[in-house]
């Protein structure tokens, strides 16, 4: 189905499965999807690496999401991608099964300065795979406190108000730990008029080197609540029980926001992700 039709039936819980590098084994990403499946996620979203790394693997992993009946999201990036290339992966996810997609720049290799293909920005990604291919859902990425190349929270808005001016019908976030900011982007979003569902990003807080690099790379806040874990607990089990009761009460408070979905970054570690969605109440979303 695709997923705004899911998102106008109801709030979702989500899932994103990362697939593993060409010389990993793809058996613990299967496991993964295996041991989350009787939490009845409302979609599966599948990561794509930069400029195409691991599409291989991508494209196993979708195809076994859709064989199981689940509701998929493929990521694809403009990093490295011509338009004829991209044109052509697509028409090949489509003719998978896909129909639904999230539309991303994507963050620049190592060493690279432009996207090195014909997409400068995400916004002429999605308005090609729209232009393109009109049954597919395609989706957007959005960021709370904003993108660390945007000169402004408000001017960052007005990009998703293009993308979605491009026909793109639903957003997920960048992780926000910071309830606070999230309040102040719902506000800017509200007066800019981007009317599409937003789905909240969130990385569970299992790993202090994990949280640390995702929100440096990304300029994210660490919120007082969030660094007095780290300050208190060096123990990695005891900071890692801190950090899953953290992110339980994180869920919770922005499902009291009114939030359209909350989309759970797996890295693959099922049995922390089952433990928040059991424990929360993504385990009866209406």
């Amino acid at each position: 189905m695709r997923i705004r039709e899911v998102l106008n039936k109801k709030r979702t819980f989500s899932l994103e499965i990362f697939p593993p590098k060409l010389e990993n084994p793809l058996e613990p990403v299967i496991e993964t999807i295996n041991k989350l499946d009787d939490l009845h996620a409302d979609f599966i979203s599948v990561t794509y690496g930069a400029g195409g790394t691991n599409k291989g693997r991508n494209n196993e992993i979708c195809q076994y999401v859709l064989d199981k009946g689940d509701n998929l999201v493929s990521h694809f990036t403009s990093i490295g991608n011509t338009r004829s290339e991209a044109i052509e992966r697509v028409k090949k996810y489509v003719g998978m099964g896909g129909d639904s997609i999230l539309a991303l720049r994507g963050d620049y290799p190592e060493g690279w300065t432009g996207t090195g293909g014909d997409y400068k920005y995400a916004t002429e990604l999605i308005k090609d795979l729209v232009d393109n291919f009109p049954q597919l859902c395609v989706g957007g990425a959005c960021y709370p406190e904003k993108h660390y190349e945007a000169p402004s929270l408000e001017e960052d808005v007005k990009v998703m108000k293009l993308k979605e001016e491009f026909g793109c019908e639903f957003f997920i976030s960048q992780l926000c730990y910071d309830l606070e900011a999230y309040k102040r982007f719902m506000d800017v979003v509200d007066k800019t008029g981007v009317a599409s569902p937003i789905v909240v990003g969130l990385l569970p807080v299992i790993g202090r080197k994990g949280v640390l690099k995702i929100t440096s790379d990304n300029a994210c806040n660490i919120p007082k609540e969030l660094q007095t874990i780290f300050d208190k607990y060096e123990d990695p089990a005891d900071f890692k029980k801190a950090g899953l009761e953290y992110t339980k009460d994180l869920v919770e408070k922005y499902l009291g926001l009114g939030v359209s979905g909350i989309h759970l970054y797996t890295m693959n570690k099922w049995q922390d992700i089952r433990e928040i969605v059991l424990d929360t109440s993504l385990n009866n979303l209406k």
